[in-house]
């Protein structure tokens, strides 16, 4: 491991000789960085006379603090200049984060010899955890000029493309309503069961993909055996219950529609998309995700759903979920990916034969608050007689956007379909 203590001795002597370095470094290392708790506890002075506006040396710290005269002057005198502080901070800092991961290695090495398996998840999160960015702050000008750009290229798109800037979902009142899935989003999707919520996350994502978003879903109740027999269902209208249970009439009419299209199926097989159905608690998931990104360079996520994440036992539900739905959201803004996180409402929905509202977030935690939006799925449980569900699609948060009704579509349960009949803006 390299030795960092005549790193440490320069960046403490740099900002004693210049105040202003301090303003260099101040983004790069930290006080937890240093190896010697003497270092450590005269950079933190600094650090408070810097930010209390102070001038500051080895006088004034010696008088204002328990620190020792002559330690400081000895720093300061065997310290060349301010020069290069930058990269002597960096060291510091590069120094301090092969400690702390040799500590975490050490730790899930001594849990695996243990037997307990989830050592290996947590050490990926872990280690992606230490990374730091040196990413200064934006000016308002910066802000102001970045909201120019993102203007200019969402009028670019509104002429061109249909007004569709992010990753499309295929479904025309969210792809209205959004503009398409943008990075850095969580979108909640909300419904009780069989109205159809997987089916259109999975239609998403298929169109996402087909779009040239790579997309990643963590399917935490389905198998990929029947995620894909789902989108065969889907792409050629046949019967997903038949197909399932192996009745040759649907099989065979999948196998027509197959070989007289096979330009339709060779397209659906080389969709991006990345499928895991063996995960499940919430350091897995993010791991996954994060591999995805840096292995596929996927833009979109779908995680299928949030009640079935294992929460630690050491929550309550209600804090436990509220740290996957802040996790997600933290994820999407770090990747800048949209992340489509589907969940159940609450039981009052159906009894009560009303609209959805925020409050029926099934053990809601901390979605309300974490959610950039909040999309519900409502309609008749029992389908009609032509097997189709009259489904009407409400955004009940948007920030930044429209909310109220955004349209209605028929979901065709049989070929896990969802077809607009109505779409228009509040």
């Amino acid at each position: 491991m390299r030795d960092s203590i005549s790193a440490e001795q320069s960046v403490i002597g740099g900002c004693l000789l210049d105040n202003d370095a301090y303003w260099k470094i101040a983004g790069i290392v930290r006080q937890s960085d240093f190896t010697l708790e003497l270092h450590r506890e005269m950079f933190k002075a600094i650090a408070i006379a810097a930010n209390a506006g102070d001038v500051f040396d080895c006088v004034t710290l010696s008088e204002t603090t328990d620190l020792n005269l002559a330690d400081l002057l000895t720093l300061a005198n065997n310290t060349p200049g301010s020069a290069n502080i930058v990269a002597y901070s960096r060291i510091v800092r590069d120094s301090a984060t092969v400690r702390a991961a040799a500590l975490i290695c050490a730790e899930s090495l001594g849990r695996l010899n243990e037997g307990d398996i989830d050592a290996i998840s947590d050490l990926a999160i872990n280690l992606e955890g230490l990374s730091r960015s040196e990413k200064p702050a934006t000016s308002f000008f910066e802000a102001l000029q970045q909201g120019f750009d993102e203007i200019e290229e969402a009028q670019k798109h509104a002429n061109a493309e249909g007004g569709i800037i992010g990753a499309p979902t295929g479904i025309k009142p969210i792809d209205d309503r959004m503009r398409g899935l943008k990075g850095g989003k969580l979108i909640i999707l909300a419904a009780r069961p069989s109205l159809g919520k997987t089916a259109l996350a999975l239609q998403a994502a298929q169109s996402a993909a087909a779009a040239g978003f790579p997309t990643g879903v963590m399917s935490l109740e389905m198998g990929s055996g029947e995620i894909g027999i789902r989108a065969l269902a889907h792409q050629y209208q046949v019967n997903n219950t038949g197909l399932t249970f192996g009745e040759n009439e649907v099989i065979g009419q999948l196998t027509g529609k197959v070989t007289a299209d096979t330009d339709k199926v060779n397209a659906i097989r080389t969709l991006p998309i990345y499928i895991d159905e063996d995960t499940f608690d919430l350091n897995g998931i993010l791991t996954r995700i994060s591999e995805w990104h840096r292995k596929y360079k996927i833009k979109f996520v779908v995680v299928d759903h949030l009640q079935l994440v294992e929460l630690s036992d050491k929550k309550n539900r209600n804090d436990g979920l509220g740290e996957v739905t802040r996790s997600l959201k933290l994820l999407a803004k770090r990747l800048d990916i949209p992340v489509m996180l589907l969940c159940q409402l609450s039981r009052g929905v159906e009894k009560e034969k009303r609209a959805p509202k925020l409050s029926d977030l099934r053990d809601s935690g901390n979605i309300e608050q974490d959610a950039d939006v909040v999309i519900s799925l409502n309609g008749d449980l029992e389908p009609s007689p032509s097997g189709m569900r009259d489904i009407t699609i409400d955004f009940l948060k948007h920030r930044g956007g429209r909310v109220g009704w955004a349209g209605t579509s028929q979901f065709n349960g049989a070929t896990q379909t969802f077809r607009v009949v109505t779409t228009q803006y509040d």
